[in-house]
Parts: structure tokens; C-alpha cells; sequence
């Protein structure tokens, strides 16, 4: 958000933030099946709510372990 702020502004140019929206948009259309399981599903195909707090809390602790030792 707040590189699109200094590029409204003139701070920065659109070229240093296009990479970072790209890379960014191609992640998350490449998940959207992901997504789509995790939350929006309303039928019996839906992932249990188990497993993606499971999988939250263990990407969480893995930054936060990550973070003190590196």
C-alpha cells in the first residue's frame, strides 16, 4: 500500500512497483484453487477449518523461530 502511496505522490516510479504487483498477482491467481477450498466452498468439498489454522500457526512460528535465529 504504501508504495502505491509514493507512486501517486512522485516519490517512486511505476517501474520499481510493477515487479512486486506482478509477482504478487501471479501468487495469488496461482492459489485461488487454494483459496477457493479453504474459504469459499459451501458444499460437503470444503477443507476443515483444522487445517488451515493448523497450517497458519505452523507458517507463524516457523517466521517467528526464523526471525530470532537468522
Amino acid at each position: 500500500m504504501w508504495g502505491i502511496v509514493q507512486v501517486l505522490f512522485k516519490q517512486r516510479s511505476f517501474d520499481d512497483l510493477f515487479m512486486l504487483m506482478l509477482l504478487a498477482s501471479f501468487g495469488t491467481v496461482n492459489c485461488w484453487l487454494l483459496y477457493e477450498a479453504m474459504l469459499l466452498r459451501i458444499d460437503e468439498g470444503k477443507m476443515p477449518l483444522k487445517i488451515p489454522l493448523m497450517s497458519i500457526t505452523l507458517t507463524w512460528t516457523l517466521s517467528l523461530v526464523s526471525s530470532i535465529a537468522f
